[in-house]
């Protein structure tokens, strides 16, 4: 698992200090989440926007009281029916170890939808968005 974070980890050095060379501008854009259940721990989504090639280029979730972070890719993004929806992959040990759904609807603000499929066991959690700011602070310094 290290290794697959530490490769995050100079992907996003290297894409930082390509695209700072290159005048463009990567945003890190995500959000925090609650576990609708006490099975499943609370987390942080976040992933870096390219906005001159208006792409996203990579992310990681980290969920509460874990020191590393877990590495996900963009399989994904569509919108229909006025529900935006982006489909993640899990990466760990450079295997899919899980797939997340971000879920949202248009004209709302900090009510976004996380549903986790873990890939082996077929087991399913659900998150809803934390507007808390120092929460999500929080979150992301452990």
């Amino acid at each position: 698992m290290n290794s697959s974070i530490n490769l995050l980890r100079a992907t996003a050095i290297s894409l930082l200090v390509f695209t700072n060379s290159a005048n463009a501008e990567v945003e890190i854009e995500g959000a925090c989440f609650k576990s609708t259940t006490h099975l499943a721990k609370n987390l942080i989504l976040q992933y870096y926007f390219d906005s001159d090639r208006s792409m996203i280029v990579g992310g990681f979730v980290k969920y509460e009281g874990e020191k590393n972070s877990i590495p996900i890719s963009l399989l994904r993004k569509a919108s229909t029916s006025g529900v935006f929806e982006m489909r993640w992959l899990e990466l760990i040990n450079g295997e899919i170890t899980g797939i997340y759904i971000l879920r949202e609807e248009e004209n709302t603000i900090g009510e976004s939808k996380l549903e986790y499929t873990n890939t082996k066991t077929k087991k399913m959690a659900l998150f809803n968005e934390i507007s808390n700011v120092s929460y999500c602070a929080a979150l992301r310094q452990e």
